[in-house]
């Protein structure tokens, strides 16, 4: 199943009908953040406070941590050493059906779907049907150095849990 180069430039260039457009919108209104409780109890309810609380979290939760540099040198002591080249063969293989089996088992289930609309149970479902076409498409993928711009997007959602003040620990 190869895309010839037409077939990779209408992917690219894929509009979302309006009525994607206007369930994304209806998605971001009932999963807006409305206020947020900093550390000190004081509640914030402007998108910039709202911001200001998050970017601060994220800024302390992956702030570098203190290492013991003589525990880390006395660990990789004890580390067999593996040849570059035989990462390079592995990462050079081709992806089997079962390598993304186990992928697609490690995800949680009853999962919103991401942009495309299809869902984890669309896979795990037809997975007996679609195996060997996924793995097909996602070895050209890597062999041809052929991702699409929209592939290479992600979204990330903080959605509330419950309509209780939120911090961003919950």
């Amino acid at each position: 199943m190869l895309l010839d180069t037409d077939e990779k430039d209408k992917m690219d260039s894929e509009e979302p009908t309006l009525y994607h457009v206007l369930k994304i919108q209806k998605q971001r209104t009932t999963r807006a953040i409305q206020m947020v409780q900093d550390p000190l109890g004081h509640i914030h309810e402007t998108p910039q406070g709202i911001i200001q609380i998050f970017a601060r979290y994220f800024n302390v939760k992956s702030a570098p941590i203190e290492v013991d540099v003589s525990a880390i040198e006395e660990k990789a002591k004890t580390i067999r050493e593996i040849s570059p080249n035989t990462y390079a063969e592995l990462a050079e293989k081709p992806i089997t059906p079962e390598e993304i089996h186990t992928a697609l088992q490690k995800e949680g289930r009853n999962k919103a779907p991401d942009s495309d609309g299809i869902g984890l149970e669309f896979y795990t479902t037809n997975w007996k049907i679609i195996k060997d076409d996924i793995a097909e498409i996602l070895n050209q993928m890597f062999l041809q150095r052929s991702i699409t711009q929209q592939q290479k997007h992600g979204t990330i959602i903080c959605g509330p849990k419950s309509n209780a003040v939120q911090t961003p620990e919950r």
